[in-house]
């Protein structure tokens, strides 16, 4: 040891591995140090004599690098810290559902990230108030539909919240997709979306709400039927009258005859006719045709019929 201009000096010489700067004990000083070679991942600086491998180095300047069995896992740098591996520990939540505040979220938690959900079951959606992406089941209690399905759930607020709290959004196993919101505490009522998939397809009611598609379409034998989601429902056929009344067999029934209405009108072929309608029923009505004269004449006919299926 030697004194030189104020200040301890102890330096091991051999591969200049270590030099220890510091002041006199009398006096000691904030500027003392301990210098280390640079090391590498294979070869730290600061090892340990069991394990010569483990250990810190200096990669650069300004950068410290954490070594384990020579493989670097952490780096430390004026802009941060770099980890290289996983982390484990309380500081990463325990479980895919863990709502610790504080913990780092990994791979899969809540179902984001991950190549198949893995997040538990839900059994009620009316219940259930954690945001992300969750599985449900047919028997799932509160869903939109029998069908099994994923959840996406986000909270704006409070649960209890009188204002917007969560929004709940259901891709069913069959494809459709529902969402509804909760404000004061309740839950409103499921809507479905609708797209090309199933804006056309089969419509139906349910205590007046439309539970179905937008617009079903149709033909048979007794012409075109459009049925809409609010009820109405329009029929047509084009043909030929004969002498004698001829009835339309609507393609499709309807629900009522008090808000049925029949367009009779002659064919551009015809000559001047006279187009009569005479009883009306739910699933037909009785078309004539008269000549200028007012005798029964033959025709080329086109009925349009507006009415409600439900």
């Amino acid at each position: 040891m030697s004194d030189i201009y104020g200040y301890d000096v102890m330096e091991q010489t051999t591969g200049k591995v270590l030099k220890v700067v510091y002041g006199h004990a009398e006096t000691p000083s904030d500027s003392g140090y301990v210098a280390l070679a640079d090391g590498s991942s294979a070869v730290p600086s600061l090892a340990f004599s069991a394990d010569t491998n483990t250990g810190i180095h200096r990669p650069s300047n300004g950068v410290i690098a954490h070594v384990s069995d020579s493989v670097e896992v952490l780096r430390t740098t004026s802009a941060g810290v770099q980890v290289t591996g996983l982390l484990s520990g309380t500081a990463v939540t325990q479980t895919s559902i863990d709502t610790t505040t504080g913990r780092l979220l990994k791979v899969g938690d809540f179902g984001l990230g991950n190549n198949g959900l893995g997040v538990a079951t839900i059994t009620d959606l009316n219940t259930h108030q954690v945001s992300g992406s969750w599985l449900f089941a047919a028997s799932t209690a509160n869903a939109p539909t029998t069908a099994a399905g994923v959840l996406e759930h986000a909270n704006r607020a409070s649960f209890a919240s009188t204002s917007l709290a969560a929004l709940q959004r259901v891709t069913t196993s069959a494809g459709d997709v529902y969402t509804r919101t909760r404000t004061n505490s309740v839950w409103s009522s499921w809507r479905k979306d609708y797209d090309q998939g199933n804006l056309l397809g089969t419509v139906s009611l349910s205590g007046g709400v439309p539970t179905g598609a937008v617009i079903e379409a149709g033909t048979n034998g007794q012409g075109d039927y459009l049925r809409y989601a609010d009820g109405t429902q329009v029929c047509r056929l084009d043909f030929t009258i004969n002498v004698n009344p001829t009835t339309w067999t609507f393609p499709m029934a309807f629900a009522t005859v008090s808000r049925l209405h029949v367009v009779a009108t002659a064919g551009p072929a015809s000559s001047v006719r006279t187009i009569t309608t005479g009883t009306l029923a739910t699933s037909n009505i009785l078309v004539r045709c008269f000549d200028a004269a007012g005798a029964a004449a033959v025709s080329d006919v086109s009925c349009i019929a507006f009415g409600k299926w439900g």
